[in-house]
């Protein structure tokens, strides 16, 4: 579960997974390695931080470690019509700002060339005109 978590990107590292679901990363370490069994409580905190994954699988074994898409917008809601359209309503906004402050730093630097591109050229008419 920990190295699906990390191979599909959701999180980067043991740390990441430990952080968002109120562990020590020395927890999900020995999860990781077979040293401890995975509680209800870690159960319960994964499903709650990561609903793809099959509340089953993590208590049992059985079946698959991750829901099917189906079953992941039906059973929990989590991926509701409003959540995707909430959640890239505001990735986009970001998004455009970053593109807005992009653009504004892109101009000022171009403008900030040109003049140092007309300075260049005045000295050069200038010791054009002294030879």
């Amino acid at each position: 579960m920990v190295n699906y978590l990390l191979e599909q990107r959701i999180e980067f590292s043991q740390n990441d997974i430990a952080k968002k679901i109120g562990i020590s990363s020395g927890y999900i370490s020995e999860l990781v390695q077979a040293k401890k069994r995975i509680s209800k409580q870690i159960v319960s905190k994964l499903i709650n931080a990561y609903p793809q994954l099959n509340a089953d699988y993590l208590k049992t074994g059985d079946g698959d470690m991750v829901k099917s898409v189906h079953n992941i917008i039906t059973n929990t809601g989590a991926f509701s019509k409003n959540t995707i359209n909430e959640d890239f309503s505001a990735q986009l906004s970001e998004l455009i700002n970053e593109q807005k402050d992009m653009r504004k730093d892109f101009m000022n630097l171009m403008s900030e060339k040109n003049r140092q591109i007309n300075e260049l050229i005045e000295i050069i008419k200038k010791d054009n005109d002294n030879i």
